[in-house]
C-alpha cells in the first residue's frame, strides 16, 4: 500500500463533519476519541485511497503469502466468537453477525469490515471477489439509515454480478 496512513500530510480527502466554526474536518479523523489520541487509534483515523484498498483487498483474497501468510489470513476470517452471540473473525464481521452488511447474497465464506463514516470492505476468498465502498455519511449528520441502504444495495449488486451462486 502506498497511500494509507494516519494524520495525512497531503492529498485530497473528503470532508467529514463541520467543526464548531462551520468549516469541515478535512484530512483529520472525525472520531473525537481518536482525535484526542493525536489522530492515531486502533478504531479510527486511518486514511487511504480506493487504489490502496483495492490492492489490499486483492492481496487479502489471494493465496500469496506476502507479509501475512494466506493460512493466517484465512484463520483471521474464521469465527473467533464461538459460544458468544456474535459471528466475528479477527477484525471481520462474518455473514450472520448482527453487524453483517453483506446479507444472504454473499456466501458464508465472505467477511466484511465497516467504518463509521460509511466506508466498507467486503471479501470472499473462496471466489476471489472483493468490493470497496468509500462513502461519507457524516458530512450531513450521523444518521446511519441511508448508508445502510447504500451498503446493502452496493454489496448485493457486486455479489449478484460477480459471485457464482449455487
Amino acid at each position: 500500500m502506498r497511500d494509507a496512513g494516519f494524520n495525512p500530510a497531503h492529498g485530497e480527502f473528503a470532508a467529514t463533519e463541520p467543526r464548531p466554526d462551520g468549516t469541515p474536518w478535512t484530512g483529520v479523523v472525525h472520531d473525537e476519541n481518536a482525535r484526542l489520541m493525536g489522530g492515531v487509534a486502533g478504531h479510527a483515523g486511518l486514511f487511504s485511497t480506493v487504489a490502496d484498498l483495492g490492492r489490499f483487498a486483492a492481496w487479502w483474497v489471494s493465496s500469496d503469502d506476502g507479509p501475512v501468510p494466506a493460512l493466517l489470513r484465512r484463520e483471521a476470517e474464521r469465527r473467533q466468537t464461538s459460544g458468544l452471540a456474535g459471528r466475528r473473525g479477527l477484525g471481520w464481521a462474518r455473514t450472520g453477525d448482527r453487524h453483517d452488511i453483506l446479507g444472504e447474497t454473499w456466501p458464508a465464506s465472505a467477511v466484511s469490515h465497516t467504518g463509521f463514516t460509511g466506508t466498507s470492505l467486503a471479501l470472499d476468498p473462496a471466489s476471489g471477489v472483493w468490493a470497496v465502498l468509500l462513502t461519507n455519511r457524516v458530512h450531513f449528520g450521523r444518521d446511519a439509515i441511508a448508508v445502510k441502504r447504500i451498503r446493502h444495495d452496493f454489496h448485493e449488486a457486486i455479489a449478484t454480478t460477480l459471485i457464482p451462486h449455487r
